[in-house]
């Protein structure tokens, strides 16, 4: 799958001491998740092997596009079959 210019929303969180990179991808509808402390080249996607955080991070992610803020509101993906907002990714 190419990556490149793809919308997608990031969450970098540091969970029991490590640090973890979550990635959600709108048009593949597709989530990937990487250890940073050990794969800074992001090579080995731990989605299936740490769902656990995965979720966790899934769930920081969501809370925070839900908070209001002051000065930003977050804008998401359109969908290019309705031309219409993808809205936050869903919670794993």
């Amino acid at each position: 799958m190419d990556k490149r210019a793809q919308p997608s929303l990031v969450m970098i969180d540091d969970i029991k001491g490590r640090r973890y990179k979550l990635h959600y991808y709108y048009e593949a509808d597709a989530w990937e998740l990487y250890r940073l402390n050990d794969d800074q080249g992001e090579a080995k996607n731990l989605l299936k092997t740490e769902p656990e955080i995965a979720s966790v991070l899934s769930k920081k992610l969501h809370a925070w596009l839900g908070q209001s803020h002051p000065t930003w509101k977050p804008k998401f993906a359109i969908r290019k079959s309705t031309g219409k907002s993808a809205g936050p990714p869903p919670v794993l």
